[in-house]
């Protein structure tokens, strides 16, 4: 049985036909899509919320939702939602806002924060800091055998797992150890947790029942993911 953690769970999902990448499609075709990702990458280097929690808001949208909205829309939600959950703004300042650009008001004069663009740089060139020093060793070696859990997202928007429903409760080999970073599942929740992370190689056979046994396929979990296979 595949765990499906909402509609954004989507990973091996039959009935959704081949991937259009469209390589020569317009980048942002409606103009505000580069402006909505400013404002996301903006307002994390201003630390008004974290990756996690952009993700996990996206994430409580309804099937019905996330399927008509389209892939930008789901951004600026995210990006609102979060901004109203810390305070930043209030929902009937965005409706009054959103009413007055209607009427056919000036957009809000330009302000220049050098301190802000500088850490917006930063965080482009060299993305946030994610890794961790951990006092203690990592549990699994390269070549160690293990299985997955099964986490299952009961509130979605509260809770995260960077664990695709594929894998999950799946056997499967460590083929890479990478250093310990942030634990999305609890930085979503405020938490500071780092854990290890690692590659882990599956075979497609094991994860679809008209896989091919002779591809693998490599998913990168994190330390509590996983429990120890004889």
């Amino acid at each position: 049985m595949v765990v499906r953690n909402g509609p954004h769970d989507l990973g091996g999902a039959p009935g959704f036909g081949p991937i259009d990448p469209r390589p020569d499609a317009e980048l942002y075709p409606e103009g505000w899509e580069g402006r909505c990702i400013g404002a996301i990458v903006a307002t994390m280097a201003a630390g008004a919320y974290n990756v996690d929690e952009w993700r996990a808001r996206m994430e409580e949208l309804p099937a019905a939702a996330q399927f008509a909205m389209g892939y930008y829309r789901r951004w600026f939600y995210t990006l609102e939602r979060n901004l109203v959950l810390h305070d930043v703004l209030r929902e009937a300042e965005i409706d009054a806002r959103a009413a007055a650009l209607g009427e056919g008001a000036p957009p809000p004069p330009r302000r220049r924060d050098p301190e802000l663009l500088a850490a917006i740089e930063r965080l482009l060139r060299e993305g946030a800091p994610l890794a961790r020093e951990l006092a203690v060793p990592p549990r699994f070696a390269v070549g160690a055998r293990v299985r997955t859990r099964r986490i299952l997202v009961e509130r979605r928007g509260e809770q995260h797992t960077r664990m695709p429903g594929y894998v999950q409760d799946r056997r499967g080999v460590v083929e890479r150890r990478y250093p310990a970073m942030t634990l999305p599942d609890a930085s979503v929740r405020g938490e500071d947790r780092a854990e290890f992370l690692y590659a882990v190689s599956f075979a497609a056979s094991d994860l679809w029942p008209d896989g091919a046994a002779d591809v693998r396929v490599s998913a990168d979990l994190f330390e509590s993911y996983l429990i120890a296979e004889a």
